[in-house]
């Protein structure tokens, strides 16, 4: 009977694993697009280069830091707390967006700066705030906690166990055990977090873009 009431569940996770992997596979290959039509405007405005190394390592440096100290300075602490830490680590590394696009503007750019240009440069230090935490991610997953996956589905399912049925609670662990195999790769682990810290990056980009925009008329 459980076999028969979990088959159709099965076949609904497998359908979703399926279509995430068909979105993910097409916003990865969107972005490689996009990296290289920004490459190319990196080239012609080469002038940018030294705010988005500048403000891009600062924001990688403070962004890991917090990252990897949370999870091992503080390996006691419970999940919760790490993920709170993890969003800490990428808002706090992404507001360099912010000042990047200011310095360029004030310090290299005669005071003024394009809507077009302020989005380049942020998404720009996002990228290499995503690519450095991602790698870190990689290295977490690997080497100091190989059992993150686990240890995950166990914090979730501890959440909700006083509100669901033994039944539910059990087609929930089937569920993520599923939805986890994916995290168990470590390359997929980086793209996620790269990802995740890219879509922040970019509404982080646009509102400074937004804000600190300056036309020389």
């Amino acid at each position: 009977m459980p076999n028969v009431v979990h088959k159709p569940f099965k076949l609904l996770n497998k359908f979703i694993l399926f279509n995430w992997l068909i979105l993910f596979g097409t916003l990865v290959r969107a972005f490689i697009g996009y990296l290289l039509v920004a490459s190319l405007k990196l080239l012609i405005f080469k002038h940018m280069k030294k705010s988005i190394l500048k403000f891009g390592s600062y924001g990688a440096f403070i962004g890991g830091l917090i990252f990897i100290g949370s999870h091992y300075f503080f390996e006691n602490m419970d999940m919760g707390t790490r993920e709170i830490f993890g969003w800490i680590s990428i808002l706090t590394s992404l507001t360099f967006v912010f000042f990047g696009i200011k310095h360029f503007r004030d310090q290299l750019n005669n005071g003024f700066i394009t809507f077009g240009k302020s989005l380049l440069i942020g998404l720009a230090i996002s990228a290499i705030v995503g690519l450095v935490i991602g790698l870190l991610d990689v290295i977490y997953v690997t080497a100091i906690n190989p059992d993150f996956a686990n240890e995950y589905i166990q914090y979730t399912l501890d959440g909700i166990k006083e509100t669901v049925s033994v039944d539910e609670l059990e087609i929930k662990r089937e569920q993520m055990q599923e939805e986890m195999k994916l995290y168990a790769s470590p390359a997929v682990a980086g793209l996620f977090m790269f990802a995740l810290i890219f879509a922040v990056g970019i509404i982080i980009s646009t509102i400074s873009a937004l804000v600190l925009q300056r036309k020389n008329n």
